[in-house]
């Protein structure tokens, strides 16, 4: 059963929270892709996504615009990171 992650609020507490919840969901990134998408805030899903990096070595990161369906759910400048 896929579980429901944390939504996150406030640019201040967004990175660092966000990368707590991720390394919380899993050990070693080495062999993981790791999906960001965004809602029009491609600087911050930049800034994320070497944040990812430095601190996970994941395998890759993409980084895309989120779909119609996921954005009215994160909401105007939201941003998701998908993994398995």
């Amino acid at each position: 059963m896929k579980e429901n992650h944390k939504k996150v609020q406030g640019k201040k507490r967004f990175p660092k929270k966000t990368l707590e919840v991720v390394r919380h969901k899993k050990e070693v990134f080495s062999n993981t892709i790791l999906g960001i998408t965004h809602t029009g805030n491609i600087e911050e899903a930049e800034v994320l996504k070497a944040a990812l990096i430095q601190q996970f070595h994941p395998k890759d990161v993409v980084v895309s615009y989120m779909g119609a369906t996921m954005g009215t759910y994160a909401g105007r400048g939201g941003i998701i990171i998908s993994f398995k």
